[in-house]
């Protein structure tokens, strides 16, 4: 991995400087400046503190623009970002305009100014709604690199800095990012100063929001309003990506739906981890897709979820790993839309990221050295389902006795159900349990 990145990291600093010095026949000078806020800024614990960003002139490349670049879509201030093949998220009035009529037809990506027909579908999200104007072909260009559940929540926990990004203007100056709330980026302690056409100053919308890790730049989400404010700093897909799933399926986008739970859920990151090489971790982060079930020898990671579809019943169907043998190898999935004793049926619907991130044990692996609050895995054999049971009590010696076979609640375990226990604070997350069965 570290050679992959490293040569990553430097293709990815060459074409910086690129766009910073290189200009086509026709220069378009942009003009960014980010300004961190003084007033009531306080950097956390451990935190740099803020900084102040001067203004710089860039000359910007179209040849050298990021593939992902969507501008303009609908107005001249709005631009795009495509995260799938025919996927690009835009501010809901970018798309449909303040009296909710739609605007945008097309979209033109920035970068050898291709233009593209679109339709605009709503997406609701818990706080903001936002559009995707599905293109009528696939584009052919790279799209921006969505992380999964799991590296989501490891990039939001390093609390590192973020990078905006829109045409115009551009903006690729560090921002510092101060926390995250339900999700959603907090770029509220800075300020973009407005884009000025003609007389008017524009407030740019649909800038991406990335966080660098590792040589890549993972996209977080949208700048929505006409300008960064406390009040609403971006948007996020955390607690819209099922309405997203369900859009794109609804408007018979199948493989586009596919791929993005595929990113979002990405079973194979985790695995490859442990058993890839560099190469094939860094195609499991980037393009999860490319793996199929069986993938890295047929082992996988507890708690992973993997997506199949059902011909008989046309949809896609989704599995939960909760057990392996000794080598880390599991089973075919089960023949129908139910459990067996390494797979937990989770039903139709995208699993949230709530769900798919949350911890438990495998009672078949990993029996011993249990601690109190603890979930546990376990197979009914009698019942033919999953259960999941916490350890509630351990004896002087740390030690407790087997989880009970009939009985829902013992004197060391409660029964917490046939669906994994899941976090209720976590704000503007679906954390229902199993739909669409």
């Amino acid at each position: 991995m570290a050679t992959v990145s490293s040569r990553t990291a430097q293709s990815y600093g060459k074409v910086l400087m690129k766009r910073i010095f290189e200009s086509f026949a026709a220069p378009i000078v942009l003009a960014a400046s980010v300004l961190l806020t003084a007033a009531g800024a306080q950097a956390s614990p451990g935190e740099d503190p803020p900084k102040s960003w001067r203004s710089a002139s860039q000359t910007l490349s179209r040849a050298l623009a990021p593939e992902w670049l969507v501008h303009p879509v609908g107005h001249p201030a709005c631009s795009g970002t495509l995260i799938g093949a025919r996927v690009v998220l835009v501010p809901q009035v970018c798309a449909w305009g303040e009296d909710r009529h739609q605007v945008a037809h097309s979209v033109r990506f920035f970068n050898n100014n291709f233009e593209a027909s679109a339709k605009a579908i709503v997406i609701r999200g818990p706080r903001e709604h936002f559009s995707v104007m599905l293109l009528d072909q696939d584009s052919g260009r790279r799209a921006a690199p969505l992380p999964s559940y799991w590296r989501a929540s490891q990039l939001q926990e390093q609390l590192g800095s973020m990078t905006l990004f829109g045409i115009p203007p551009a903006f690729t100056g560090n921002v510092v990012k101060r926390s995250f709330e339900a999700g959603i980026p907090a770029v509220s302690d800075i300020r973009v100063p407005p884009w000025t056409h003609g007389s008017s100053p524009v407030y740019f919308r649909g800038m991406g929001i990335f966080q660098e890790d590792d040589g890549v730049e993972w996209f977080m989400g949208m700048v929505a309003h006409h300008r960064v404010s406390r009040e609403h700093p971006g948007v996020s897909l955390d607690g819209a990506d099922r309405s997203l799933y369900r859009q794109l399926l609804k408007s018979g986008a199948r493989n586009d739906a596919l791929a993005f739970a595929m990113k979002r859920l990405n079973p194979y990151e985790r695995a490859a981890m442990d058993w890839g090489t560099d190469e094939e971790r860094h195609r499991a982060a980037l393009s999860p897709e490319t793996f199929e079930l069986g993938a890295f020898g047929n082992r996988g990671t507890i708690g992973s979820i993997y997506p199949r579809f059902n011909k008989a019943r046309e949809l896609f169907e989704f599995f939960r790993l909760v057990a392996t043998d000794p080598q880390h190898r599991y089973g075919p999935l089960p023949s129908g839309s139910q459990d067996n004793a390494q797979w937990e049926f989770l039903g139709t619907d995208l699993p949230d990221r709530a769900s798919a991130s949350a911890s438990f044990k495998s009672w078949a692996m990993d029996r011993a050295g249990g601690k109190v609050g603890e979930i546990f895995a376990r197979w009914n054999e009698r019942q033919h389902k999953i259960e999941y049971f916490e350890l509630k009590q351990v004896n002087e010696q740390g030690l407790y006795e087997d989880i009970p076979a009939d009985a829902p609640d013992s004197r060391h375990w409660a029964y917490r159900g046939a669906d994994l226990p899941v976090s209720r604070q976590v704000k503007g997350v679906d954390c229902g349990g199993r739909t669409g069965q």
